[in-house]
C-alpha cells in the first residue's frame, strides 16, 4: 500500500537508463509525449487529442495520492489509506470514522475535510528560457540558485496570468523545464470512507502481498462557493470492470522513481539510504507501537500514524531486497559500458558525454554518502520527530504559518502532549546515537533543552506555546523578527537546528549538484541518441501508464479475488484482529454476489503517489483503482524490468458497486456513480 514518500525531498530524481527501446509496457508518460505508435502496433488504439485531454482534466492530486473525478458534481474518487488522515482528524473519542467507516447520504452531511484537490490545466515548456537565463555571463551566482530564481519567476507569470496555480516542474534529470498550472479546490468533503479493516484487510501481514481482499476505497467531492463542484469532464464508470487480457490505462502522479541512477549511485542505495531510512521507519513504528499500550485513546491517536510508517517500512523492505542483490547493480554496469561502446565511433560525442556523466556521479557519492544523514537528521529536522517542530519550521513563512493557525483555530485542532513527547524521545535517543553523546552538538542541545533525551523532549514540549492556536496565530501574525526575537524552547531548537545543520545540508547541496551536472551529461547523450522517445522519472505530476490485466501463471496466482474470497479469508483467521469484518458485512452476507471481483493485477508501471490512481479502459470507463503493488514490484523503482513478477494491485469497480450497493446500502452514491 503505497505512501507518499516524505523523504524524497532530498534524493536526487532520474530518468530511465537503458537501451534505445522500452521493454514490456513499461513507462510514465507524459500526456503530451505519449508512445503512439507502440499503442498502436501492439494493442491497435490510437489516443486522439480528445481523449488526452478528458484523461488530462478528469485526474486529479491530493497532497499525498492521485484522484479523479467520476460525476458532473465533483464526486472524487480514491483510496481508503489516501483519505485515512482526514477521516482520522474527522474521528473524536465516541465517533471513531476510523475504525466504523463514514457514509453521507446527502450533501448536508458530507463533512469538510483538510484536503486540497489540484486538476492540471496545462503545460508549457520553458527550458529554453531556462537555459538561456542561466548561461547569461552578466549574470552572477551559483547555476542552481539562478536557475531556481528564473523558473520560479516564471512560474509567477503563469500564475498571475492564468489565475491558476501554476507550479515549475524538472524533468529528465534537469534537461527540460516546465511550468503546469493547476486548478485548486481548498473545498473538499468526504462522502465515503469504509472501515479501516476493510480497506486495510489484513493488516502490516497482507500489505504488499497477494491475494488481496481489501476494498480500498474512499470518495470526496469537491465545493465551489459553498455548492458542489460542476465538473463536466469526469470519467464514466463501467459495471463490468476490468477483464483478464484487456488493455486498461492508469493515469496518476507517480511519486519518484530512480531509474537513471548510474551503478556507484545504486550503491549508495544499498548501503547508506535505504538501510538509514529502514531503520528509521522501524523505530517510529516501534515508538507508536509502545505508545498504543497505554490505553484505547492512545491507541486511536497513533493508529494512522502506524499504518504510515508500517507501510514506509515495508516499501524500503522491497527496495532494499532489490538493492541487494547483485545482478541489479551489474545490470546497471553492464548498461553503462553497452550504450557507450555502441556510439562511441557513431556518435563519439554523445558517448563521450555519457561517460563523463557516469564519473561526474561516481565522484559526488563520497560526500553524499558522508552527509546524507546528518543533513536529514540535523538540517532538515527529521531527527526531531514531533508537529511542534514542524509548526516551527513553519513560521519560516509567516503567511503559511498564519493560514494554517487559523485552519487550526477553526477546526479546534488540539495536538495530544503525550503523544509529541513519546515520539520526540526516541527521535532525540536516535539523533544522540548518530551524532554521538559527547559531540559538540548534542553537548549544547543537553546545556539548553535538558540532560537525556527523556528530560529533552518533556522541556521541549511542555515548555512551548505552539500547541496553543491562539499563541501560534500571534507569531505567525508577528512576522519573521517575531520568530527571531522568540525565546519559544521549540523555535530555539529549530532556529539552532538550521544554522548548525547548514553545514552539513549545503555540503550534500554542493555534491548533489556535482551528481545533477553528471546526470545532466548523462540525459544530453541519451537525448542526442534517442530524443524523447523515453519518459522522464516520476515528480509526483499528472503521468499515464498502460498495460493488461494479468495475474502471475507461473506461480499460480491469480488475476482476480472476490467478495467471497473476502469472507473465506475473515474466517481462516477467526474473523479477528486485523481480518475482523464489520458486523453490516456479516449480516448481509447473504444480499452479496459472492463471485463477484473484488481485487485484480495488472503490469501497470506504477509506484508510490499512484495510490488512488483511476484504471480505465480506452473507453474511458472506470474498471478500477490502483492501491498497492505486491513485493515484487517495489524495486522497480530502481529498474522496471528488473522482476518480471511485478504486479499493481487494484480495487475492480464491479466490486465496489457490489458491496457499495448490498452491504453499505449506499444508494445515492451508486445511483450518482452509474447514472
Amino acid at each position: 500500500m503505497f505512501k507518499k514518500a516524505v523523504f524524497t525531498v532530498i534524493i536526487v530524481g532520474s530518468v530511465i537508463l537503458g537501451g534505445s527501446f522500452v521493454l514490456a509496457d513499461e513507462g510514465m508518460w507524459l500526456l503530451n509525449n505519449l508512445p503512439l505508435q507502440q499503442l498502436k502496433d501492439k494493442y491497435g488504439f490510437v489516443p486522439t487529442s480528445d481523449w488526452v485531454e478528458k484523461v488530462q482534466k478528469s485526474s486529479a492530486r491530493l497532497p499525498n495520492c492521485s484522484a479523479s473525478f467520476v460525476s458532473s458534481d465533483g464526486l472524487v474518487f480514491t483510496n481508503g489509506h489516501c483519505a485515512e488522515g482526514s477521516v482520522q482528524l474527522l474521528s473524536t473519542p465516541t465517533n471513531n470514522l476510523y475504525q466504523k467507516g463514514f457514509y453521507a447520504k446527502t450533501y448536508a452531511q458530507e463533512l469538510k475535510t483538510d484536503r486540497t484537490l489540484k486538476v492540471l490545466m496545462s503545460m508549457q515548456d520553458v527550458t529554453e528560457a531556462i537555459r538561456v537565463a542561466v548561461s547569461a555571463k552578466d549574470i552572477p551566482g551559483d547555476p542552481a540558485i539562478v536557475r531556481q530564481s528564473v523558473i520560479n519567476n516564471l512560474a509567477k507569470v503563469f500564475s498571475d496570468e492564468s489565475h491558476l496555480t501554476c507550479e515549475p516542474v524538472a524533468l529528465y534529470q534537469g534537461a527540460q523545464y516546465h511550468v503546469y498550472c493547476y486548478k485548486v479546490y481548498n473545498d473538499v468533503r468526504l462522502v465515503f470512507s469504509s472501515e479501516k479493516n476493510v480497506w486495510f484487510m489484513g493488516g502490516d501481514a497482507d500489505n504488499f502481498e497477494y491475494p488481496r481482499y481489501t476494498l480500498d476505497v474512499a470518495f470526496f467531492r469537491v465545493y465551489e462557493n459553498g455548492k458542489p463542484a460542476k465538473t463536466s469532464e469526469h470519467f464514466k464508470w463501467s459495471k463490468s470492470g476490468a477483464k483478464e487480457g484487456e488493455l486498461i490505462f492508469v493515469s496518476g502522479h507517480p511519486g519518484s522513481t530512480d531509474r537513471l541512477l548510474t551503478s556507484s549511485a545504486l550503491k549508495t542505495e544499498r548501503n547508506i539510504s535505504v538501510p538509514f531510512l529502514l531503520d528509521l521507519f522501524g523505530r517510529r513504528e516501534r515508538t507508536l507501537q509502545q505508545f498504543m499500550l497505554r490505553g484505547k485513546e492512545q491507541r486511536r491517536i497513533a493508529e494512522s500514524d502506524l499504518f504510515s510508517w508500517q507501510n514506509s517500512r515495508k516499501l524500503y523492505v522491497g527496495k532494499i531486497r532489490g538493492l541487494q542483490d547483485p545482478k541489479l547493480i551489474k545490470a546497471k554496469e553492464d548498461l553503462e559500458n553497452k550504450f557507450f561502446a555502441d556510439n562511441s565511433i557513431t556518435n563519439p560525442a554523445a558517448a563521450n558525454n555519457y561517460a563523463n556523466g557516469v564519473i561526474m556521479v561516481r565522484d559526488a557519492q563520497e560526500a553524499i554518502r558522508a552527509n546524507y544523514v546528518r543533513a536529514i537528521l540535523l538540517g532538515r529536522g527529521f531527527g526531531f520527530d514531533t508537529e511542534l517542530y514542524g509548526l516551527a519550521l513553519a513560521l519560516l513563512n509567516p503567511k503559511e504559518a498564519q493560514a494554517d493557525a487559523e485552519l487550526r483555530l477553526s477546526n479546534k485542532t488540539i495536538l495530544n502532549l503525550e503523544y509529541e513527547e513519546a515520539k520526540l524521545t526516541d527521535s532525540l535517543t536516535h539523533f544522540i546515537e548518530v551524532f554521538g553523546a559527547d559531540s559538540d552538538v548534542v553537548v549544547y542541545l543537553m546545556k539548553l533543552f535538558g540532560n537525556g533525551p527523556s528530560e529533552m523532549a518533556h522541556n521541549l514540549v511542555y515548555g512551548t506555546k505552539l500547541s496553543d492556536a491562539d499563541e501560534y496565530l500571534k507569531l505567525a501574525q508577528g512576522g519573521i523578527q517575531a520568530v527571531k526575537n522568540s525565546d519559544d524552547p521549540m523555535i530555539r531548537l529549530m532556529i539552532f537546528a538550521f544554522k548548525e545543520g547548514e553545514g552539513y545540508v549545503s555540503k550534500y547541496r554542493k555534491a548533489a549538484e556535482d551528481e545533477k551536472a553528471g546526470y545532466s551529461l548523462i540525459s544530453d547523450a541519451l537525448f542526442q541518441v534517442q530524443g524523447d522517445t523515453n519518459y522522464p522519472d516520476a515528480t509526483f505530476t499528472l503521468r499515464l501508464s498502460f498495460g493488461t490485466v494479468m495475474g502471475d501463471s507461473q506461480n499460480g496466482v491469480p488475476a482476480f479475488t472476490t467478495i467471497g474470497g473476502a469472507y473465506k479469508h475473515s474466517a481462516d483467521f477467526g474473523n479477528s484482529g486485523d481480518y475482523k469484518l464489520p458486523s453490516r458485512w456479516l449480516v448481509r452476507k447473504k444480499h452479496v454476489k459472492l463471485t463477484t471481483p473484488l481485487n485484480f493485477t495488472s503490469d501497470l508501471d506504477i509506484t508510490g503517489g499512484n495510490s488512488g490512481s483511476p484504471v480505465f479502459n480506452k473507453n474511458l470507463e472506470i474498471v478500477g483503482v490502483v492501491f498497492d503493488s505486491n513485493i515484487d514490484g517495489l524495486v522497480s523503482d530502481y529498474d522496471f524490468n528488473y522482476n518480471p513478477k511485478a504486479r499493481a494491485v487494484s480495487v475492480h469497480s464491479a466490486g465496489i458497486l457490489e458491496i457499495l450497493s448490498k452491504i453499505y446500502r449506499a444508494d445515492a452514491l451508486v445511483r450518482e456513480l452509474t447514472r
